[in-house]
């Protein structure tokens, strides 16, 4: 996820931030791309994250176990407090998530 890279450059800043606090972070992020209307796939924002971009920052090859599992624990607290939920028909059973009604409030 490059917006990530851009708003949080630091992997230890990443890392020190607890899953909730991180999970803020990709909320607002999620919903400020434009292109999916609030849809993800977590799969997706992990290839983002570790694909290579010229001139944009990129965290460490040797953190991506660490970022990745970070990454993972604030998508769950994101589910978990019914903030992301399945996306309609065979996209949600493929693992596409999307903001819900109260995460889009927010």
């Amino acid at each position: 996820m490059l917006q990530l890279r851009q708003t949080i450059p630091d992997p230890d800043v990443l890392l020190a931030l607890e899953p909730e606090e991180l999970a803020a972070k990709l909320l607002f992020l999620i919903r400020n791309r434009s292109n999916l209307d609030g849809r993800y796939h977590a799969g997706n924002l992990e290839n983002e994250l570790w694909h290579d971009v010229p001139g944009q920052p990129s965290y460490p090859r040797g953190r991506q176990t660490e970022i990745s599992l970070a990454m993972a624990e604030a998508l769950a607290w994101l589910e978990a407090q019914g903030l992301a939920v399945p996306d309609a028909g065979l996209n949600g059973s493929n693992g596409w998530r999307r903001l819900s009604r109260r995460a889009l409030k927010l």
